[in-house]
């Protein structure tokens, strides 16, 4: 009985260990260079609905301001309800703003929660990369943000 024990902590231990295949947000040719000069250069807080309080939107990872990254990255947003409201998971999206823009809501989807979006390993190609996420609660109250990435050439 030990040996099977043991046999199973260290077939956990071992699964547990490896770290998850990278998800690709974005390609390389939705990525374009003659793409990215056309970006938009917002980076505002984008709140519609009713008077405060609106849900937050916050990137925790990588660090908001962090001068650039690394492919693969971790990469966690925050939601946050307030009011007694809870986030609507239905009304979720994700732009990629480039020309043309990009639909990332169905590649992220999966990762996100009433709590936020949390993905351990992100690849996208080098360059600057502007996302657009909206979320709204079930109080009516929407808000959008727009996180810049800017990657690394390998």
């Amino acid at each position: 009985m030990k040996y099977w024990k043991a046999a199973a902590i260290g077939i956990l231990t071992l699964s547990a260990s490896r770290p998850a295949p990278a998800i690709e947000l974005i390609t390389p040719a939705e990525a374009r260079p003659e793409l990215q000069a056309q970006q938009s250069q917002s980076h505002r807080l984008i709140l519609r609905g009713g008077i405060l309080p609106y849900p937050d939107i916050q990137l925790v990872s990588p660090p908001e301001g962090q001068p650039s990254l690394n492919s693969p990255f971790r990469l966690n947003v925050k939601f946050a309800a307030h009011s007694g409201s809870q986030i609507d998971l239905t009304s979720f999206g994700a732009t990629y703003l480039n020309n043309p823009s990009v639909d990332l809501t169905t590649r992220l989807r999966q990762f996100v929660s009433v709590t936020g979006i949390v993905l351990e390993q992100v690849e996208a190609p080098p360059g600057r990369h502007l996302i657009k996420i909206d979320i709204s609660d079930n109080a009516g109250h929407s808000a959008s943000k727009i996180i810049e990435l800017r990657v690394n050439r390998r």
